[in-house]
């Protein structure tokens, strides 16, 4: 992330070990499960497990709006190749972006996706929120 330019990190780990290592190479982190809830060492889509994880990333990111931080939610298993901000930069106006489960491009300018053709369920694998307007959205 720091070598795409982002500033302002902060990883939840997985598990104990991606705390540790992430720890280790002094990476902001903080754990992502909650061990009183969460006693299973993976998260099957659909499980306990994952539905209890859904519920703290929404928590963190309410936490995070109403600190008055614009926030970007990735999941674990998603990657950056580029830096971000100049896309989102593009739409100054909007106060939530994110990626969906629609696996083709509804348009050629690599741009935001045509509502018209695009009608595929949110997928929160690349979240953005804009602090200051998507508060009540996120409730």
């Amino acid at each position: 992330a720091t070598a795409a330019g982002l500033k302002h990190i902060a990883v939840g780990a997985m598990d104990g070990g991606a705390l540790e290592g992430l720890a280790a190479s002094r990476i902001p982190c903080f754990p992502m499960r909650d061990a009183k809830k969460s006693s299973s060492s993976t998260i099957g889509w659909g499980s306990a497990a994952f539905k209890n994880l859904g519920v703290r990333k929404i928590t963190l990111l309410i936490d995070l709006l109403e600190l008055g931080v614009n926030t970007i939610l990735l999941d674990a298993d998603t990657v950056l190749l580029h830096n971000p901000l100049p896309f989102l930069r593009r739409w100054p106006d909007a106060d939530v972006l994110a990626s969906t489960d629609h696996l083709t491009n509804s348009t050629a300018t690599h741009g935001l996706e045509r509502l018209d053709v695009a009608h595929s369920h949110w997928n929160v694998g690349f979240f953005y929120l804009k602090a200051a307007t998507a508060l009540p959205f996120a409730h």
